[in-house]
């Protein structure tokens, strides 16, 4: 099995160790790969993946240029079924390749408790491939994915603040705030937070720091060095 990370940055493990670093490997093998997995990595018509990525190239030249980096692609991976090409069309063997940014989307959407949303939150480790913009498909699913760890977060805080559990909201929404520094509902989460739990050296702190991003997430250590 094929381990694919790309929540935070790309990762790629098979059996069990990671395989050689992203400044050792071709830049277009890489972009091939995070381009299936950002367009769902399901029956992905060759011509449009070839001219997403070989734009400058015409016709056949585009198509033969896939089918040399599928080729590597395939190698990279240490499986040669692990990528099919059935008509025309790409396929990613998901019994073969795990992706953690399609195991977070079924996990949160299976998410209905505490286990479950632990689980999908352990798994999103930041944006789904910073740095990659101008791929197809990159920034539309990263985007998607944003809100489904924003709802997460936002239902799990929620749960701990009506339960009394303030620590464990406060934390959680430190994390969010760790992960998506740009996250206003987190921001507010967190100072609603401090409110209840009448915490107002915390909420006061944060709020001389509201325009920096690390001053929120330095609020616990800060508030350890006052006292």
């Amino acid at each position: 099995m094929v381990h694919v990370r790309t929540l935070g940055c790309l990762e790629i493990s098979a059996r069990g160790k990671p395989l050689a670093s992203r400044r050792k490997l071709q830049k277009k093998v890489l972009a091939l790969l995070e381009v299936l997995i950002a367009l769902g990595g399901s029956n992905l018509p060759e011509q449009a993946v070839a001219d997403a990525l070989w734009s400058d190239s015409e016709g056949d030249a585009a198509r033969n240029a896939l089918a040399v980096c599928l080729h590597r692609l395939r190698r990279l991976l240490g499986d040669a079924a692990s990528i099919e090409v059935r008509a025309g069309r790409i396929s990613i063997d998901r019994r073969r390749v795990w992706v953690d940014a399609w195991a977070f989307v079924e996990l949160s959407t299976m998410a209905s408790g505490p286990a479950s949303a632990a689980e999908a939150l352990e798994l999103y480790r930041g944006a789904f491939l910073p740095g990659e913009d101008d791929l197809p498909g990159v920034a539309r699913l990263r985007a998607s994915l944003q809100l489904r760890f924003t709802s997460i977060v936002a239902t799990e805080a929620r749960r701990l603040e009506c339960a009394g559990s303030f620590d464990q909201a406060v934390a959680l929404y430190l994390q969010g705030i760790a992960l998506e520094p740009t996250n206003e509902d987190f921001r507010r989460g967190l100072m609603l937070c401090y409110r209840a739990d009448r915490r107002f050296p915390e909420l006061a702190i944060a709020n001389t720091g509201c325009a920096g991003v690390a001053d929120w997430t330095r609020v616990p250590r800060l508030i350890g060095q006052a006292r």
